[in-house]
């Protein structure tokens, strides 16, 4: 993640987008009158994938909420990052690509699991 989102800024933004995500989850550490979390770090957002219109971060077990209550996931709309991600990134081309109407590249895809692209480049 620290070559995706370099600047503290950029890092600043996701970590806030995924506390408010969480806090709206009535199971995650981070929702309630009292939580038990209230702040993410950038170690928290390490683990992600990728799929045609999201970046999704993945949580550790017990980092943000019980390991019972399965894993927790942030689905964030590429298009809300799409001006915070550091261009020079190889990620960022895929990413370019996936959003293409006409391809389809996914790391993960909760029907399929994985899929390929759908035309040639």
């Amino acid at each position: 993640m620290d070559d995706l989102f370099k600047t503290d800024e950029q890092k600043e933004f996701l970590r806030v987008i995924c506390e408010e995500s969480l806090g709206k989850d009535p199971i995650s550490y981070f929702s309630g009158i009292t939580p038990l979390r209230s702040k993410l770090t950038h170690e928290d957002l390490r683990t992600f994938v990728v799929d045609d219109q999201h970046l999704i971060i993945i949580f550790q077990p017990y980092s943000v909420g019980g390991g019972a209550d399965g894993p927790f996931l942030v689905k964030i709309p590429l298009d809300e990052l799409k001006d915070h991600w550091e261009t020079s990134h190889p990620l960022f081309s895929l990413i370019d690509k996936a959003i293409n109407p006409h391809k389809f590249i996914s790391s993960w895809d909760l029907d399929e699991y994985y899929q390929k692209s759908t035309s040639e480049d």
